[in-house]
């Protein structure tokens, strides 16, 4: 999957017939996951509040939520690079987004030369090793990134380790409601029993669409 030179719309081949992995394995293999008693499928204030109240052991998330997690752990809390899963009777290493926040200045402002130093500010050391400090975010900052301190993080010990398996975030426009419809599918138990290779086709057909 990725995007089309237009930079709008995307390619997909995820309900392939072909090679040792198919489309359908990989919606099975899905299923087998959501369908475990161990599961439960929680976005970002569920998974907040079930963390809270001790509820979850584990959760699949992103480094937003380490001052959560670590209040509701305590001490003892800990993360890792996600995990591999059995797709065709294979370990699979799972895959994941990444990405990076930009500041930038608008060369036409008015006050282009005071936003300059407040982009200096927010991207400086200090600034970003107070930020890290508060939130537990990883700092864009260089000298800062640099710290010990960061290598205390597990949550971002984490993050760097699963990088080597992350792609770029970079989707059309097409991609992210089909990827819910498909989620919601999937999580549910597939309640309509859409053949898998129809429920496949479904979610293409909707990341490509122009």
């Amino acid at each position: 999957m990725g995007v089309n030179e237009d930079g709008l719309t995307n390619f997909c081949e995820w309900n392939t017939k072909k090679g040792k992995i198919i489309g359908t394995d990989i919606a099975q293999a899905l299923l087998n996951i959501s369908g475990h008693p161990g599961f439960i499928d929680a976005d970002d204030t569920k998974r907040v509040a079930l963390l809270k109240k001790g509820k979850i052991i584990a959760a699949v998330s992103g480094i937003w939520d380490t001052a959560v997690i670590k209040k509701a752990f305590g001490g003892e809390y800990g993360a890792c690079k996600l995990p591999t899963y059995t797709c065709a009777g294979k370990q699979v290493q799972m895959s994941s987004f990444t990405g990076y926040r930009l500041l930038g200045v608008n060369s036409y402002s008015i006050n282009k030369e005071w936003a300059y130093k407040l982009a200096d500010f927010l991207s400086g050391e200090e600034s970003q090793k107070f930020f890290f400090k508060q939130v537990q975010h990883g700092p864009a900052n260089k000298s800062a990134a640099a710290s010990d301190a960061i290598e205390d993080v597990p949550a971002i010990t984490a993050v760097l380790e699963q990088s080597e398996y992350g792609v770029l975030q970079k989707v059309g426009q097409k991609y992210w409601t089909p990827m819910t419809t498909f989620g919601n599918t999937i999580t549910a138990g597939n309640p309509n029993n859409i053949p898998l290779q129809d429920l496949m086709d479904q979610l293409v057909s909707g990341i490509t669409e122009s």
